[in-house]
């Protein structure tokens, strides 16, 4: 769970003029694999679909994930202006 905190707080901190593409993204999180112990993902298509899904965890481990990704997002756009 530390691990995703991590990666939560790092987005945090992620401006919106830093943009990072998707492969970078994902290679930013294979290179943590081995300290990785669970995924949520969400993909936003080019033909404007979204896509999210998630490894095993525990449901709690899942709500700790949307809170921390909500409170991200909410962030950024306070921060950033929406």
């Amino acid at each position: 769970m530390k691990v995703l905190k991590k990666v939560f707080e790092r987005l945090v901190h992620l401006r919106m003029d830093m943009p990072l593409n998707p492969e970078a993204v994902l290679v930013r999180a294979v290179d943590q694999a081995p300290d990785i112990q669970a995924v949520v993902i969400v993909k936003l298509w080019k033909d404007g679909t979204v896509d999210v899904a998630w490894s095993q965890m525990k449901v709690k481990e899942l709500a700790f994930c949307q809170f921390s990704m909500q409170q991200a997002v909410t962030r950024a756009l306070n921060t950033n202006g929406g």
